[in-house]
């Protein structure tokens, strides 16, 4: 788990570097094709939550022993048909090279820098889709720019994202709020417990003083 978790912070560095595949979808504006393939990005959301629910679904009924399982659940054809027509925009280009260890190679480079940019951050995708980590992919919840999250439960890019969205959060500045009241509630409680039993020893003192004072001087 540690291991993966540095794998996936490595990862998430590097596509957010100024070179990085995710760099173009942050720039304001963007372009008509970058706003394609974010539009490929939440088709695939919505594959992998609705085969996510539907196998979850299928699990429960399986534990039924009159139940015959469907196994695999896959989401609505129409799902699917939504991603390819937007990839079907997309066209690679083979080029040949010759490599410096290899008599003979070829790649799949785009013409320009913007569409083999294009053609990687689809192939990128279609990778982490085929792991089921597509959902990994997201906006941050404060400034709104796309991410790649190192946890399945992160909403925020950075550290001073996620701290700025609870400091102007109304949810959770309410939640703040009846949190310290509470709090502060409790601490007059455990003051006036801590006085009530101070006095208590002190009366003890006191008397357990005057009681051996007093037999002090009756035995004279």
């Amino acid at each position: 788990m540690r291991q993966l978790r540095q794998q996936r912070r490595q990862t998430a560095s590097a596509l957010s570097s100024p070179q990085g595949l995710l760099s173009p979808i942050n720039r304001v504006p963007r372009s008509k094709r970058a706003d394609e393939l974010l539009e490929l990005v939440h088709a695939l959301h919505d594959i992998e939550h609705e085969e996510a629910v539907l196998n979850e679904v299928e699990k429960q009924l399986s534990e039924d022993p009159n139940y015959q399982t469907a196994g695999q659940v896959r989401a609505p054809s129409r799902l699917y048909a939504r991603a390819n027509a937007i990839l079907s925009a997309f066209h690679w280009s083979p080029r040949v090279a010759p490599p410096p260890h290899e008599s003979h190679s070829f790649t799949w480079n785009a013409r320009t820098a913007e569409s083999d940019w294009q053609n990687r951050f689809v192939f990128w995708v279609l990778n982490q889709h085929a792991k089921g980590n597509a959902s990994l992919i997201r906006t941050c919840r404060n400034c709104h720019k796309w991410f790649y999250a190192i946890t399945n439960h992160q909403l925020h890019c950075s550290d001073p994202c996620r701290q700025h969205f609870h400091s102007t959060d109304k949810k959770f500045k309410e939640k703040r709020r009846l949190y310290m009241r509470r709090f502060r509630k409790e601490q007059r409680s455990r003051n006036q417990r801590q006085s009530r039993y101070s006095r208590l020893q002190i009366a003890e003192g006191e008397s357990r003083t005057s009681r051996v004072s007093k037999k002090g001087r009756q035995g004279k």
